[in-house]
C-alpha cells in the first residue's frame, strides 16, 4: 500500500536486493505498525528512542530480561502482564515508590549475592594454593626424593641430574598452575574485573616455568609474551 512505501522508503532503493524472507517480515512489520491506534505508535516511537539513548550494556541487559519473559508459560507471561497493567494505573506518586522499594530492595540482594560470591571465591582461592603447597611438599618427601634415590632411574642426556630436574619441573609446574588458579579467582573478586590483571597473571604463571624447567622455557616464556600482548591490544 502507499502508507507501507512510505514507511519503507529507506530501502526502497535496494528493496529488489533483498531476499524474499526479508521482505516479508518488512511487510508484515509495517502491517502491524499501521493497524496499532496512534497512541500505541506514539508509545513505541518513545521506546525506540529509549533504545538509541541505551547503552551497550543496557541493550544487553534488556535482551536477557526479554528472554526472560519468553521462557515464562502462558499463564505467567498473562499474570505478569495483568500486574504491569495494575502498575500502569497506579498515580505517579504510587509508582515512584514502588520503584525505589523494588530498586532498593534490588540492590541489597545483590549486594548480599556479590558478598557470597566473593567469599565463596577467596574460599575457592585458599584451597587452590593450600592444596599446591601440600602438592609440592609432600611431593618432595614421599614422590620425589624416595625416586632419586633409585638406582634405575633413566638418564636424561646421560645425567641423572637432568632426568631429576626434569621429573621435579613437571611435579611443581602443576603446583604453579594452581596458585594462578587462584590468583585469578581473587581477581574475580575485583570490581570492576579486569581481564588484563586476569593475562598478567597467566603471563606471570607461564613465565614462571622459566625458573622450573630447562628443556621447555622457551616455549612457555612466549606463550606468556602472546597472551600480554593479545591483552594489552584490547
Amino acid at each position: 500500500s502507499g502508507d507501507q512505501q512510505v514507511l519503507l522508503g529507506g530501502v526502497k532503493r535496494n528493496w529488489h536486493r533483498l531476499p524474499e524472507e526479508t521482505q516479508k517480515e518488512l511487510l508484515e512489520g509495517t502491517s502491524r505498525w499501521l493497524a496499532l491506534a496512534p497512541e500505541q505508535q506514539t508509545k513505541l516511537r518513545e521506546r525506540m528512542k529509549l533504545w538509541e539513548q541505551m547503552t551497550p550494556e543496557q541493550r544487553q541487559e534488556a535482551i536477557r530480561k526479554r528472554e526472560q519473559f519468553l521462557r515464562l508459560s502462558p499463564e505467567q507471561r498473562q499474570q505478569l502482564l495483568k500486574r504491569y497493567g495494575e502498575f500502569q494505573n497506579l498515580p505517579p506518586e504510587q509508582q515512584q515508590e514502588i520503584t525505589a522499594r523494588y530498586r532498593r530492595v534490588h540492590t541489597q540482594l545483590k549486594d548480599r549475592l556479590d558478598f557470597l560470591m566473593t567469599g565463596w571465591l577467596r574460599f575457592a582461592a585458599g584451597l587452590a594454593f593450600f592444596i599446591g603447597l601440600a602438592h609440592s611438599i609432600l611431593g618432595e618427601r614421599l614422590v620425589l626424593m624416595r625416586l632419586f634415590r633409585r638406582k634405575d632411574l633413566p638418564r636424561l642426556f646421560g645425567r641423572p641430574k637432568a632426568t631429576a630436574c626434569a621429573l621435579r619441573s613437571a611435579w611443581h609446574l602443576t603446583t604453579l598452575a594452581w596458585w594462578g588458579f587462584g590468583i585469578a579467582f581473587i581477581l574475580l573478586t575485583q570490581q570492576p574485573f579486569s581481564l588484563l590483571h586476569l593475562l598478567w597473571v597467566s603471563t606471570a604463571a607461564f613465565m614462571g616455568t622459566f625458573v622450573l624447567t630447562a628443556l621447555v622455557w622457551l616455549v612457555f616464556f612466549a606463550t606468556g609474551l602472546v597472551a600480554l600482548h593479545a591483552g594489552e591490544r584490547r
